[in-house]
């Protein structure tokens, strides 16, 4: 057990009566959710043989949070899924992973999906997708230890306390969304359950009724807040901000932690992936001014460090190489398929794919993404520099993509067309022929927030 113990010694605490999660005009204390948590094991344990897998589409509710929570107390392996999603791709992956029940398909009631009465590995306990909308299945396993060394450690880098309101505005499917909800509830604060967007004006009467005190979002939550004008609105309660799920570009660094000091906030840069639970890195506030285009340092119990191409240690400052971390909170590993789920094996290190460089500060900076280079003459190119150099200089977004000699420029504002053929051709010495641009209204956006670029390669291919 993990969840009951931790709420046990909330109770113990003195928060047995505390709220541990709002929904509309309706509240679960800690002692009602543990409550709720054991009822609900005890349902599950008489339908589902250990170690099978069980779906769910983890939803802003009371009845999917408890599920969520009971299934990992009582060791039941949870593929999560995106309620976004399509249904046939969620039954790829249902197939993929062999799961035998479809959990809280309606306030607590579960579908029977198969029969497997072989488990698989007794330390996984959550499938992360990482497949986007395309392409072939393929999962994080996480295991409680890594969700739980994850959770603690969310709540000591923040200032978070137990008189903490925080809101749901990000997919509880996806890591960062998740880490809100577990780190709010290890630690003993509160979570409004919320299903608004940030766009809606209920959203902002949830947050002001509620006395919400931290806001998250991944970068196009960040320009939603700035577009929105944040700063105009009246919100007393609110303490600190977070941010993760992608680089926040170099104007909204800005603009935000400038609104922060005059608005007496706190502001966290942070840098994760699916692969280490959440969280690596987090930049502490006191460094934005002067360190805003750095990750940080890593966050507690982590370990983050250099390697070259060849595999040695790098260790002077300005010296860019692929970044590494280790740490309790990194996965297992990758599932394409159920056989992947019945392994021993475990992940040392997790080998990023992003390129940094250590700063005389001792933080780290990413320089670019190592995957996401093109070649074009001769000429290595990095997607996401690129992308980093439009963020000021284009009025709306602007996505990079393409493969070797074929650069893509994907934009959504029609007027900047003829900029980006100039930055092409003069900044970058592109031939008009070695590089297309294409204009799309509505770029492809993953549920998280993130750029989809597997469907755009797609919309791309198609053209």
């Amino acid at each position: 057990m993990y969840w009951q113990t931790q709420f046990d010694s909330h109770i113990a605490a003195g928060l047995g009566e505390r709220a541990a999660l709002l929904y509309g005009d309706k509240q679960l204390s800690y002692s009602q959710l543990q409550k709720a948590i054991q009822t609900r094991k005890v349902l599950l344990l008489a339908k589902i043989a250990p170690g099978q897998v069980c779906a769910l589409a983890l939803q802003p509710t009371f009845s999917s949070v408890i599920t969520y929570l009971a299934s990992m107390d009582a060791g039941i392996p949870l593929l999560l899924l995106d309620g976004q999603q399509t249904e046939s791709v969620n039954e790829q992956l249902m197939t993929a992973y062999r799961v035998t029940w479809l959990l809280d398909v309606a306030d607590g009631d579960d579908r029977e999906i198969a029969t497997n009465m072989q488990g698989v590995r007794h330390d996984l306990s959550l499938l992360l997708s990482t497949s986007g909308s395309t392409g072939a299945p393929k999962a994080v396993m996480l295991s409680r230890k890594n969700i739980i060394s994850n959770a603690k450690s969310i709540s000591e880098y923040l200032p978070m306390r137990t008189d903490d309101i925080a809101i749901t505005c990000l997919p509880l499917h996806y890591s960062y969304g998740l880490s809100i909800l577990n780190s709010h509830l290890w630690l003993g604060a509160c979570i409004l359950l919320s299903d608004e967007s940030m766009l809606s004006r209920a959203f902002w009467q949830q947050v002001t009724d509620f006395k919400v005190t931290v806001l998250s979002g991944v970068p196009f939550s960040y320009q939603m807040l700035k577009n929105l004008r944040i700063e105009r609105m009246n919100l007393p309660s609110l303490r600190y901000l977070t941010q993760a799920g992608g680089k926040l570009p170099s104007t909204l660094v800005s603009h935000f932690t400038a609104l922060a000091k005059d608005k007496a906030w706190q502001l966290y840069l942070m840098y994760g992936q699916t692969e280490a639970t959440a969280r690596i890195a987090y930049l502490p506030p006191e460094h934005l001014a002067s360190d805003g285009d750095c990750i940080g340092k890593a966050i507690p119990g982590g370990r983050l460090y250099l390697k070259d191409e060849l595999g040695a240690l790098i260790t002077r400052p300005g010296i860019a190489g692929e970044l590494f971390y280790q740490g309790d909170n990194v996965m297992l590993g990758y599932a394409s398929n159920y056989l992947d789920l019945l392994g021993d094996s475990y992940c040392q290190e997790l080998a990023t794919g992003d390129i940094a460089e250590l700063t005389t500060s001792g933080l780290y900076r990413i320089c670019g993404r190592k995957r996401r280079f093109i070649k074009v003459r001769g000429k290595r190119l990095s997607l996401d520099h690129i992308e980093s150099l439009l963020e000021t200089a284009q009025g709306g977004n602007v996505w990079a993509l393409g493969k070797d000699e074929a650069l893509q420029l994907v934009y959504d504002q029609a007027d900047d067309m003829q900029r980006l053929a100039d930055f092409a051709v003069q900044y970058l010495g592109l031939h008009p022929s070695l590089f297309k641009l294409q204009h799309i209204a509505e770029l492809p956006r993953l549920s998280n927030g993130k750029p989809d670029y597997q469907t755009l390669s797609t919309i791309m291919e198609n053209q």
